[in-house]
């Protein structure tokens, strides 16, 4: 599993499309306080984001 691109992409994808709900849903639809949950969130895509660079 390690270092197979298909993975990779496979785990970006999942994980950015659950927490793009999340962030849709509760985020803008204002069930959460702005700090922590916008925090999460950020904390997701920059996990996507440097796993991406990494592998590249």
């Amino acid at each position: 599993m390690k270092g197979n691109k298909s993975n990779i992409f496979l785990a970006a994808l999942v994980g950015g499309l659950a927490d793009l709900s999340y962030f849709i849903f509760l985020d803008l639809g204002g069930f959460v306080k702005f700090m922590p949950g916008t925090l999460m969130t950020t904390f997701s895509y920059t996990a996507i984001i440097l796993s991406f660079y990494v592998y590249f």
